[in-house]
């Protein structure tokens, strides 16, 4: 639930991106930028890609079981507006059911705006987008877990790994 402490974090002020851990980012995360004008300017709280997602498995991610609900994978890659999220206080976010923050309910429906499917694509799920991916969602599982080394994009999961286990083991 750490997710949404994060316009706490950033005194209510500016704009923050929040993202999973299990993604890979392959477009120029500054483009996020563009989308913050946009919410100031339609008074946007947050801005996610709105995924119309059923999952197709009763387990995920190292057999955890899978719940559905309305908004599934909006959260896990946010744009905070952080003046508008002034609802999600330290102790709301450790008090409030999970699935009211998840499924936006420090928020009115009409104040989160959308994003591209490709900055947000579910790797495994099918068709979300006619445009290359930006941003890489191993939702089911990264390719480090044996049951998912051959998924999309692994290749390039892996060599961004080999590039990051290089320079920590340059920079001793």
């Amino acid at each position: 639930m750490s997710r949404f402490i994060v316009p706490y974090l950033c005194g209510y002020r500016g704009f923050a991106v929040f993202m999973d851990c299990d993604m890979l980012c392959l477009g120029d995360i500054a483009e996020l930028a563009r989308y913050t004008s946009l919410a100031d300017q339609y008074g946007h709280s947050c801005r996610v890609v709105k995924h119309a997602y059923k999952p197709k498995n009763d387990t995920k991610f190292l057999g955890a079981i899978q719940t559905s609900y309305e908004k599934k994978n909006w959260s896990s890659m946010m744009i905070f507006n952080n003046t508008l999220c002034q609802e999600l206080t330290l102790k709301a976010v450790n008090e409030k059911p999970g699935l009211w923050l998840h499924q936006f309910g420090w928020t009115e429906p009409h104040r989160i705006g959308g994003l591209p499917l490709e900055w947000n694509y579910l790797v495994g799920e099918e068709n979300q987008t006619s445009h290359p991916p930006k941003l890489v969602h191993f939702t089911q599982g990264t390719p480090c877990f044996p049951e998912y080394q051959n998924c999309e994009y692994a290749d390039l999961w892996r060599a961004e790994r080999e590039e990051m286990l290089g320079y920590r083991i340059a920079g001793k």
